[in-house]
């Protein structure tokens, strides 16, 4: 299921230069020190558009239950969550590389 576009890697063959996010159903992401900010009930459209404007956001993650995003900066991991109860719930938007303004 890895495969997200290069985040860190942004100059490598094949890596996607293009603006937007690359979703993962079932996934859920964890950062020691990388949280950056948290929201509860906004859309997935304001949370692109927050990420998107923050050079330090490198993606976030949906809790649709819970109505709550959590954005993150660097030194992330994504797990698949798919065989946990209510994992539908779960979803992580990764911007596509390159993830400065500048770069995009």
């Amino acid at each position: 299921r890895m495969g997200f576009d290069c985040p860190s890697a942004w100059k490598s063959p094949g890596c996607s230069q293009t603006a937007g996010y690359k979703v993962f159903d079932e996934s859920s992401l964890f950062g020691r020190d990388s949280k950056i900010r948290e929201a509860s009930n906004d859309t997935i459209e304001n949370a692109q558009a927050w990420c998107t404007s923050n050079e330090s956001c490198v993606g976030f993650a949906s809790d649709e239950k819970k109505g709550i995003i959590t954005f993150y900066s660097k030194n992330i991991v994504i797990f698949d969550v798919e065989i946990t109860d209510g994992s539908d719930s779960y979803k992580v938007y990764m911007k596509n590389g390159p993830v400065g303004l500048a770069e995009r």
